[in-house]
């Protein structure tokens, strides 16, 4: 792996094979780095070594397990272009049930885990925003349309077990 390739790769914003190798490392630990350690290119090469290592990758060049991790990374944590404020596919809801962010860690989680359409629910979300309330149009103001169409598909979800309850807690979001 030429050191152009690495640096061109790592100096975007936000890289896709550095939250993986995080991710793995904290699971599986296979190399000694801290998130912001990896933009030394040593210790991301021992990281990407100690990876190969622990899960039998030998036979695979260093750049293919790179672009494999970042086509994990690009799925794993961001499935459909947006990145998710309470979610990030945990096995359990980090939050107490009393907790308002325990209805969103729950309403984003399904979002994925059903496989949601982001159209169609952005779609919804431009209905919904024409006859919203003020204080829900100043919140949706300050979102993208598809960050505003999760919110909305976590209204309506929401919505349905609780039909009564006013659905102006979503501005918590």
């Amino acid at each position: 792996m030429k050191v152009s390739y690495y640096v061109s790769h790592l100096c975007r914003k936000d890289s896709y094979v550095e939250k993986v190798l995080v991710s793995l490392n904290a699971r599986e630990h296979f190399a000694n780095f801290k998130k912001d350690d990896l933009k030394n290119y040593n210790v991301y090469m021992n990281a990407i070594y100690g990876f190969q290592k622990k899960y039998g990758l030998m036979n695979y060049s260093i750049k293919r397990l790179d672009q494999y991790l970042w086509q994990l990374g690009k799925w794993y944590f961001n499935q459909y272009g947006l990145s998710f404020k309470y979610y990030n596919r945990e096995d359990q809801n980090p939050y107490a049930e009393t907790d308002i962010r325990n209805r969103f860690w729950h309403g984003e989680m399904m979002f994925v885990t059903t496989y949601q359409s982001v159209g169609g629910w952005k779609t919804s979300g431009k209905e919904f925003f024409k006859e919203a309330n003020e204080k829900i149009r100043k919140f949706a103001e300050k979102l993208t349309p598809e960050q505003f169409g999760v919110v909305q598909y976590i209204s309506t979800l929401f919505g349905k077990w609780i039909p009564y309850e006013d659905q102006t807690w979503i501005v918590e979001y």
